[in-house]
């Protein structure tokens, strides 16, 4: 074995004058050792005539290639060969190391190389995550950056087309007749040599008339070259329940004293035109909910700067009107890269929440149980919490609960009916009914992606088809929580967490606390996720209609707190009625 190392090395470094390329390293560590290779590439190009941008210095008559590869499963030792070989080829001018991210358990490695050998000055804002989707969903080819007017035309119907053949009510909210009118004004819009983001500005505010949270355009793979010599406006905006925006965060430091001002236009736009405009964006069945998902994303990526850039297109600088100290002043922002940005939003410290966490209060006698996601693959751990957590509660005599899932945006059922076994004295339903809409797109994806459901899929005829619930009895006594319970919720709280609130407000197990969640009574889920032909742009179409446990069509379909307070407090609210209760 150490003479096959020996010759494999001296061969390395032999071929190494010979052009190696990442294929090269690629072919001597793909299954060696235990080694797994995974690699994306990615192809893209300007089209002629185009002005060069100002970050980006390439040769436009020639390809160029950007590799992603992923070294996993193997020995420290060969993780360290892999990650040296990889280092030398920054000694040939025709490769350009981008990334290289040393991880616990794998090497993520992103390569450009260029055919024509000439330097290459590039900036990049891509995350491994954002080009790994892109290249998934777009059979790892980019698409060209410009479309003809008939590319886009046939995208625009096969994004109404699918979606109203999976979806299973798809005008409950917006009239078909509007809706149609409105998509072939539309098309009509459209012209030659439009990007990725033009079909995007133009067909997502119709798709997000449909009031579903789970359907809907999704922005974080149209991202083309056009966007690398971009600037975006570099503040965080928080928008608030009062109709106002705030400057939250100012990721150059510069302008760090505005941060709380607020921002009353930006390039001429006032406050209410971008706040309707960015909503307009946004799927979702309440207004609340999809301003939850603005703030979340202004503290995250991708920022405010990102989502005016969508919409408005780019801008070298910004002039804002703010109300800050209660003068109204004028500043001229400069727009920053993506990589700016990027790089300024790593030095900022985070609160990092855990997906399942409980602590105890001994002040009041208090399990503060926090559970951030109901996703489906941390079903093992989940059961695992909830078993610990609750036989702790019990060994230690805590006589009140507070589950906070106000930052919970869902997932599985199966772990919402786990968690409701714990807590709930009285039989109770995971969904009143639920209608599928069996179709052919639906059945394709399915036999795709979910071989199990696919294979189900084959008893049912195209169409809809309706399944009633049955009711779920309680455990024994001995084996679930009998002291006071508190529920914690946001408008953030979506898809089956917001189930999770409605069968805890309909088994009437204790009391609520937040503020309105963000789904309702009757709604819609199980997105199923498609890509555009030509665009390759992805979205994705629920094929499910839910009613909530207790729900008919004639039920209020908000789910109101009991005690309505703005989501940072909720904690103190539920402690401060524990304390009363205590008292």
């Amino acid at each position: 074995m150490k003479n096959f190392l020996t010759l494999s090395v001296l061969s390395f470094l032999i071929s190494f004058s010979y052009a190696l390329t990442p294929e090269d390293i690629l072919q001597k560590y793909r299954n060696y050792e235990g080694a797994r290779i995974d690699t994306i590439n990615q192809k893209f190009w300007q089209n002629s005539g185009l002005t060069q941008p100002r970050d980006l210095t390439v040769d436009y008559n020639h390809l160029n290639i950007l590799t992603l590869i992923s070294l996993t499963g193997c020995t420290e030792e060969v993780k360290t060969k892999f990650y040296n070989d990889i280092k030398n080829l920054e000694q040939d001018e025709k490769y350009r190391i981008l990334e290289i991210d040393r991880k616990e358990d794998n090497i993520d490695i992103t390569v450009l190389w260029l055919t024509s050998g000439k330097p290459v000055k590039y900036y990049s804002f891509f995350t491994y995550e954002d080009i790994a989707g892109m290249a998934i969903y777009s059979e790892h080819i980019w698409p060209p950056l410009y479309f003809t007017k008939d590319q886009l035309c046939e995208d625009a119907d096969s994004l109404v087309s699918i979606i109203y053949d999976v979806h299973p009510d798809m005008f409950a909210v917006y009239p078909e007749k509007d809706f149609m009118e409105e998509f072939y004004l539309l098309k009509n819009s459209f012209t030659d040599s439009m990007s990725r983001i033009d079909f995007y500005r133009i067909m997502t505010p119709l798709i997000a008339k449909l009031g579903d949270g789970h359907t809907g355009i999704m922005a974080n793979n149209i991202f083309t070259t056009e966007s690398l010599y971009a600037t975006v406006l570099p503040f965080d905006i928080f928008f608030r329940k009062d109709g106002s925006l705030t400057i939250s965060k100012d990721l150059t430091e510069e302008y760090s004293f505005l941060e709380s001002s607020e921002l009353l236009s930006l390039n001429g736009h006032t406050a209410p035109e971008l706040r309707k405009e960015l909503i307009g964006y946004k799927s979702g069945e309440l207004e609340s909910f999809r301003i939850s998902q603005l703030n979340r994303e202004s503290s995250g990526t991708p920022l405010f700067g990102t989502n005016y850039y969508i919409i408005y297109g780019n801008s070298p600088d910004y002039d804002i009107v703010v109300r800050h100290d209660g003068k109204i002043e004028t500043y001229n922002i400069k727009g920053r890269s993506f990589t700016e940005l990027s790089e300024a939003r790593k030095k900022i410290k985070t609160v990092s929440r855990k997906n399942f966490n409980l602590i105890i209060d001994s002040v009041y006698n208090t399990g503060i149980m926090t559970i951030n996601t109901f996703n489906g693959g941390e079903k093992n751990n989940f059961d695992k919490f909830l078993h610990e957590s609750f036989g702790s509660l019990k060994k230690n005599d805590i006589e009140n609960l507070i589950i906070d899932i106000r930052y919970n945006g869902g997932g599985s059922d199966d772990l919402v009916e786990e968690l409701i076994g714990y807590i709930s004295p009285v039989p109770y339903k995971i969904l009143e009914k639920s209608t599928v809409k069996y179709s052919r797109n639906m059945k394709e994806f399915l036999k795709k992606n979910n071989p199990d459901w696919y294979m189900e899929s084959f008893f049912y005829s195209d169409g809809l088809h309706t399944f009633n619930f049955e009711e779920t009895a309680p455990r024994e006594e001995s084996f679930r929580y009998n002291g006071n319970i508190y529920m914690l919720i946001s408008n953030y709280t979506f898809s089956s967490a917001a189930t999770c609130a409605w069968i805890f407000r309909q088994a009437e197990i204790g009391t609520i606390v937040g503020e309105e969640a963000g789904e309702i009574g009757i709604t819609f889920g199980n997105a199923l996720n498609f890509t555009l032909p030509n665009t390759h742009i992805v979205f994705r179409s629920s094929c499910k209609k839910f009613y909530q446990m207790n729900t008919t069509d004639e039920s209020d379909i908000i789910l109101h707190p009991d005690f309505y307070v703005t989501e940072t407090e909720a904690l103190d609210k539920a402690k401060e009625l524990i304390g009363t209760n205590k008292n």
